[in-house]
């Protein structure tokens, strides 16, 4: 490969590496912020910069000089998103979840004041805990609805029910027995869309009698996992 075509190669990852820099948490960067997370030299970014800029990639603002996303990108984001599937975006995290946790797991949506059922794979036990593609119920009952509900502003609920969605969003998960189906214990954890707004939640349901508290933290671990690949999927930074 020429020398030229080479650098124009790696141009082209740099300048990539740059855009990955701004997240929902970052929207605005210095030079110098840049320069700190690629070690990049200054006369190298700024030339990236002047081009990303040309093309309306970036913007530059302000005294001292800060960059942020561009007009450019709107399009491409627009683009992206009108056709993205959900289910068919999240199936190899929920097949790696329902693997590991061996019981059923399912993708939810929030419906207005229900969640919705979106994806569902069954467990691979004999006893297992199926409610179908499709199935509804309110928000504020069940783990895969408090975990929505948790993180939608606004929400006004009672005394005793703010603070059970308090207790939520320090622990990241949501966890219910028997509010839906006798004998069903639930956990699940939210995912977040590209803007940082909550989308859905990923849930696994199981029989209580395999739920002890030993296997809930650990299955807590792995849903909250999962929901933060959905999400990264989703665009959207892990969430510290």
């Amino acid at each position: 490969m020429a020398q030229s075509t080479v650098n124009s190669v790696r141009a082209v990852v740099r300048a990539l590496e740059i855009l990955r820099c701004f997240t929902v948490d970052r929207p605005i960067l210095s030079v110098a912020q840049l320069g700190r997370h690629l070690h990049l030299s200054r006369p190298t970014l700024y030339r990236l910069l002047k081009t990303l800029a040309q093309s309306g990639f970036v913007q530059a603002e302000g005294e001292p000089l800060r960059f942020r996303l561009g007009p450019a990108i709107g399009p491409l984001v627009q683009a992206w998103s009108s056709h993205l599937n959900l289910p068919q975006l999240s199936s190899a995290v929920l097949e790696r979840l329902r693997d590991e946790a061996g019981e059923t797991v399912a993708l939810l949506i929030r419906h207005g004041e229900q969640r919705l059922c979106v994806a569902e794979l069954p467990g691979r036990h004999a006893l297992t805990v199926v409610r179908g593609i499709g199935n509804t119920a309110p928000l504020a009952r069940g783990a895969s609805g408090k975990a929505i509900l948790a993180y939608l502003p606004n929400t006004g609920t009672g005394r005793a029910q703010d603070a059970d969605l308090a207790k939520i969003r320090r622990a990241g998960y949501a966890v219910s027995r028997g509010e839906l189906m006798p004998g069903v214990a639930a956990v699940a954890a939210p995912f977040f869309d590209r803007t940082g707004t909550v989308a859905g939640s990923v849930a696994m349901f199981a029989p209580e009698v395999r739920l002890g508290a030993r296997r809930e933290r650990d299955t807590a671990r792995l849903v909250m996992d999962a929901a933060a690949k959905i999400s990264s999927l989703l665009g959207q930074p892990r969430r510290s």
